[in-house]
């Protein structure tokens, strides 16, 4: 799954839009193309790139902040689940009578 173009020349590389890059990582997933590109695309919209002048390294700049996004979003939701679990507990002192 190398979308890098090592192979190509360096001209190669750089005349490669964002359009095309999108649709390449798309359709390598294996994943529905059309919906994995319209995700892609809101992920590289939302770290500020455009997705017409993507390049590789911003789409990977774009997904590092996304995957860091959904760890601390997961980790935010771990914890308010925890905290809700905690305020459930019975104690030993609350089932004496």
């Amino acid at each position: 799954m190398d979308v890098s173009k090592k192979n190509k020349s360096n001209d190669s590389v750089d005349k490669t839009n964002g359009a095309e890059l999108l649709e390449e990582v798309a359709t390598l997933t294996g994943l529905p193309p059309d919906w994995v590109q319209t995700e892609l695309t809101k992920i590289v919209t939302n770290s500020g790139h455009e997705p017409a002048d993507l390049t590789l390294d911003d789409l990977r700049t774009s997904m590092l902040a996304y995957l860091e996004e959904m760890q601390k979003d997961l980790a935010d939701q771990e914890a308010a689940e925890i905290a809700t679990l905690e305020q459930m507990a019975v104690s030993p002192s609350d089932l004496s009578h």
